[in-house]
């Protein structure tokens, strides 16, 4: 999702994606948007769709600020499932091109305890099992895990990292699938490759947020420490130049959890165009990333910078879903991503 402070401005403004050529096929699912876009062509959780033999699907989303698209191509390349938008959704020869599956309704009706039951509301995206009706807008369930990103308290007994420790993290339930419980275990994980007793690409999966440095500590706009007395953990970069670096596989799964903390802060350093620092700094082969959000954060490096994949290697294929980077999230660098900041050839991202 989207939140309600984010401003999108353009020609083509889409929230979750902007423009696509010939022939492409997406498919937003389980995905809302309280953003604000402004699209002199097209605006709405998707931009421009070029009238060619592609699809675009939306299936139980919704966006409380417009139309799910507005001044897209004609009706046969896009569909709707359950999906709700305040304004009608227009194609470029007029007419509203969703009315099958696409609902239209006001913001107010969108929120309430009863949205996900009454009629003139939303009942329907209760087919997903994905949402959580509030006082507001209805939130999807597997970000409700989550600790402090809506705004609450911090808990008194996190586990924060001690800056150097890596510990393998173990698969209590032996179904192939390991545990991360803190961050030493995640540390161990990006530093091992994604590997585990010698098996490459093996999956993930958070049981509790992640705790790098303690939020509280810091000032995640300028990175600079708030008490004289903490010092700041830095994270990993991919800098194979002076042979620091590690290709991570294989699946990590949030599980609605949230990393915090994440910091590196090494303005005036990397001299390849693919040196990065992120969360996970490189990545070669088949990288999934799920129901994951990272908060404050403040990453600032010369080339490369993202909250989630910094260098996807060439040959690599990323999908990045259900996740999401918070209000306290800055990244400064030639090539800033929010979810993945440089690319070498052949690289399939989603």
């Amino acid at each position: 999702f989207a939140g309600e402070k984010v401003t999108l401005i353009g020609n083509d403004a889409g929230v979750f994606r902007a423009v696509a050529r010939d022939n492409i096929n997406c498919v937003l699912e389980n995905c809302y948007s309280l953003a604000t876009t402004t699209g002199v062509n097209t605006y709405g959780l998707i931009g421009f769709n070029w009238e060619k033999t592609g699809k675009f699907t939306f299936k139980n989303c919704y966006n409380s600020n417009g139309p799910l698209n507005f001044g897209g191509s004609p009706g046969w390349c896009c569909t709707a499932e359950n999906s709700y938008s305040t304004a009608d959704n227009v194609n470029a020869n007029g007419g509203n091109w969703l009315d099958i599956g696409s609902n239209l309704i006001t913001a107010d009706d969108m929120k309430g305890l009863e949205v996900l039951s009454a009629t003139g509301k939303m009942s329907t995206l209760n087919s997903a099992d994905a949402y959580e009706a509030t006082a507001e807008y209805p939130i999807l369930k597997v970000f409700n895990k989550s600790t402090t990103p809506g705004g609450g308290e911090q808990p008194a007994d996190i586990n924060v990292w001690d800056g150097t420790t890596k510990t393998a993290p173990a698969d209590s339930d032996n179904d192939g699938v390991y545990e991360i419980t803190n961050a030493a275990e995640l540390a161990y994980v990006i530093n091992k490759d994604g590997t585990i007793n010698g098996t490459p690409a093996c999956s993930f999966i958070l049981t509790d947020d992640i705790y790098i440095n303690d939020p509280s500590k810091v000032n995640w706009e300028t990175g600079v420490a708030l008490d004289a007395e903490y010092t700041i953990n830095s994270w990993f970069r991919y800098w194979k130049t002076g042979n620091i670096y590690h290709e991570f596989a294989g699946t990590i799964d949030g599980d609605g959890h949230t990393v915090y903390g994440l910091y590196f802060n090494m303005p005036n350093e990397g001299f390849q165009q693919y040196d990065a620092a992120a969360l996970i700094p490189g990545v070669l082969g088949n990288v999934t990333i799920k129901n994951l959000a990272v908060d404050k954060a403040y990453v600032n490096y010369k080339n490369g910078v993202s909250a989630f994949v910094g260098y996807a290697l060439t040959d690599s294929t990323v999908n990045i879903s259900n996740s999401f980077a918070g209000a306290d999230v800055t990244l400064m660098g030639n090539d800033a991503g929010v979810f993945r900041a440089v690319a070498r050839d052949n690289i399939n991202c989603v």
